[in-house]
């Protein structure tokens, strides 16, 4: 393998003295190469790791090292500033294709792509759903594209509401989720007095800009709006419950902090103090994801009813008793209907028919996930009263 220099003790916890004689002087390659080799090693041993993305490896390891090392803001020899986040996605991707180590064992899922897996389109016709919609007025927001997956999922546990500002945030999302929310069932219902938003984002400059313009964008999109559409709201309230630096441990703080290079630094130092009285900042990928949940799903139950939650819980139960009593006869009986219009002439005419070259393709243009029920009806119209014949004769 490509060289690396392997260090000794916790790789979370050596010191400034410990990091230079470890990396101090050495190339980039080799810089990033060891510090991720004693990462796998630091797994190997047992020390214990969260699910992250590739960012929050860089937040959580590698860039705290880098700017204790002192070389985070090292420039080339043409006077460029080193992709340091780059030369880790490249090292790390030599490694893996060499075995040497792979993402999974690193614990890292790129959570800002979506996946999906081929699935069977669902056939069944009852089921019960959790997905909420309840307080579509809180809303969840992070600047972090990478923690979209947290928030989303919290926006379905807890029916509310979620944005995800991928950096600044822009207008045209902010005024569409704001006025979907506005004209939703249960917002008209509950007639809500204000917008509430829970934000996450960096302690920089830069976190701060786009909290604020999120906030703005927001208030400016309700107050766009026609007053008979606005109801009962009054107002639009954010509560930022972080990132804070009393919010790490001193050693995480240690660990995280870095110079921000932002424009407004020393505009933002004033207001916030930095961290220990100097101009540092954090970034919000530096917070374990379990932490960041527990901040976020604490507050949201402080303005909603999670009773109702509750309820739904409730509800849900006796609907899923009802469902699994009725289903073992619903599908013995569905079965036996299928099987009894498909031997049918009608049946076997069906599976004659052919379907539109392009169906597939427009439905592809027009969005749509699958072909839908109302679809397929009108496809099969004209043998709707011969197979409902063949099944009603089977039912009974």
């Amino acid at each position: 393998m490509a060289n690396y220099v392997p260090v000794h003790g916790n790789i979370k916890q050596l010191n400034n003295q410990e990091i230079n004689a470890w990396l101090g002087g050495l190339p980039n390659n080799v810089i990033i190469r060891s510090i991720i080799m004693a990462e796998i090693e630091a797994i190997r041993e047992g020390q214990p790791r969260e699910l992250r993305t590739l960012r929050g490896l860089w937040y959580e390891i590698v860039k705290p090292i880098l700017s204790r090392l002192g070389v985070i803001n090292k420039l080339t020899a043409n006077g460029k500033t080193i992709a340091w986040d780059r030369n880790l996605s490249g090292r790390l991707a030599e490694l893996i294709r060499d075995h040497f180590t792979s993402y999974e064992e690193l614990k890292i899922i790129d959570g800002s792509r979506q996946r999906f897996m081929a699935q069977d389109i669902p056939t069944r016709l009852i089921d019960v759903s959790m997905v909420g919609g309840h307080y579509p007025w809180v809303i969840l927001f992070t600047e972090k594209d990478t923690i979209w997956p947290v928030i989303k999922n919290l926006a379905t546990l807890y029916g509310v509401s979620a944005v995800s500002g991928g950096g600044q945030p822009a207008n045209s999302c902010s005024e569409n989720i704001t006025r979907e929310i506005i004209r939703s069932e249960q917002f008209k219902t509950a007639a809500p007095e204000y917008l509430i938003v829970l934000e996450l984002t960096d302690y920089d400059p830069a976190g701060y800009s786009i909290a604020r313009a999120q906030f703005d964008q927001i208030r400016e999109a309700a107050g766009n709006m026609a007053t008979t559409e606005r109801g009962n709201l009054k107002q639009v309230k954010v509560l930022r419950l972080g990132l804070y630096p009393d919010q790490l441990t001193p050693k995480e703080l240690t660990a995280n902090a870095y110079d921000p290079r932002d424009k407004g630094l020393e505009k933002w130092f004033i207001e916030t103090g930095g961290i220990n009285g100097q101009p540092l900042g954090l970034e919000l990928d530096s917070m374990p994801l379990s932490r960041l949940r527990a901040m976020f799903a604490e507050e949201i139950e402080k303005h909603i009813d999670i009773s109702k939650r509750g309820q739904d819980l409730k509800s849900a139960f006796i609907d899923l008793i009802a469902c699994n009593m009725l289903l073992p006869d619903f599908e013995k009986r569905r079965r036996e209907m299928v099987q009894a219009a498909e031997a049918s002439e009608a049946g076997q005419e069906i599976y004659r028919i052919p379907v539109p070259e392009e169906l597939f393709l427009e439905a592809a243009k027009q969005g749509a996930g699958w072909i839908g029920p109302q679809q397929v009806l009108e496809l099969f119209s004209d043998y709707e009263a011969d197979i409902k014949k063949i099944m009603q004769t089977k039912k009974n």
